[in-house]
């Protein structure tokens, strides 16, 4: 399948189903806005007549979270033959959000929303993400924190994968933590960004630093999302505060209040990435 978005073309390979062709057929190939089927040469009889039922090709997390909600219990659901979703997928739903602390297990074994759950319904984000929003919560950080959770959310800001971003060392401290150490820079770009409105430097210093300016555009508009739905503007005062050392990382470690703020951000981080085994 051939995608074309914003000038960048990704080929990806892919079982093409029956019906996906016949219904595509007469339109050259074009599935959707900048997405081209090639096809190869198998003949249609030979190909899947029907496409992965969503169930058994995504993860049962929303399954279980709706059931916990509505006080039902997912394992007395019942399926079409085709659309039996695996017990251990199941299992593994529950766990997950066991362990995110979402929903949780009664003394009669059926699962109900905790508080957590609740207070993320509407959240866009991923359960990573709002494992994060919560444990900010809980430590009275929110503000503070949603620059974290929305960096999580977008993801490398890096344009290849070398280990360090950016040629910024004055007024970088190494803080142990590559989500931290991004969001210095992305502070440091936003007030590039807010004083030359041309953007002329703001492109100049991405390529300094390594940064893919559009992945900094897109956490921008998470954050932007974030804040929305906390009704809160976002406090980077931490990072506002960072710069004062100029880079000196033992004047840094003197700072007492700084060091108790960087430990409250890796707890957030911890608790985010607590379920990575899935």
């Amino acid at each position: 399948i051939l995608r074309v978005f914003d000038n960048v073309h990704t080929l990806d390979e892919e079982e093409l189903a029956a019906w996906r062709i016949e219904q595509q057929m007469g339109r050259t190939g074009r599935f959707g806005p900048g997405v081209f089927i090639l096809a190869d040469g198998t003949p249609l009889e030979r190909r899947p007549k029907m496409q992965v039922a969503d169930i058994l090709r995504l993860p049962l997390t929303e399954l279980v979270m709706h059931c916990a909600k509505n006080k039902i219990d997912p394992y007395t659901l019942e399926f079409s033959a085709s659309e039996t979703p695996k017990r251990q997928d199941l299992n593994d739903a529950v766990r997950q959000l066991v362990g995110y602390g979402f929903v949780e297990k009664t003394a009669i074994g059926t699962l109900e929303m905790t508080k957590d759950g609740l207070s993320i319904e509407g959240l866009s984000a991923s359960y990573r993400g709002a494992g994060a929003y919560c444990e900010a919560v809980e430590l009275n950080m929110l503000a503070e924190a949603l620059p974290l959770i929305a960096m999580i959310e977008a993801g490398d800001i890096r344009h290849d994968n070398r280990e360090r971003i950016g040629t910024y060392l004055n007024n970088r401290l190494y803080l142990q933590s590559d989500y931290l150490d991004r969001l210095q820079v992305i502070y440091h770009l936003m007030k590039i960004d807010y004083k030359d409105p041309s953007g002329r430097k703001l492109i100049h210093e991405c390529e300094e630093m390594n940064a893919n300016m559009k992945k900094c555009r897109e956490f921008l508009k998470i954050l932007s999302s974030l804040e929305t739905f906390a009704q809160m503007p976002a406090d980077f005062s931490f990072f506002r505060d960072l710069e004062k050392f100029k880079g000196n990382t033992f004047e840094f470690q003197k700072d007492a209040e700084l060091q108790e703020k960087t430990s409250l951000f890796r707890r957030i981080i911890l608790r985010a990435f607590s379920m990575d085994v899935f």
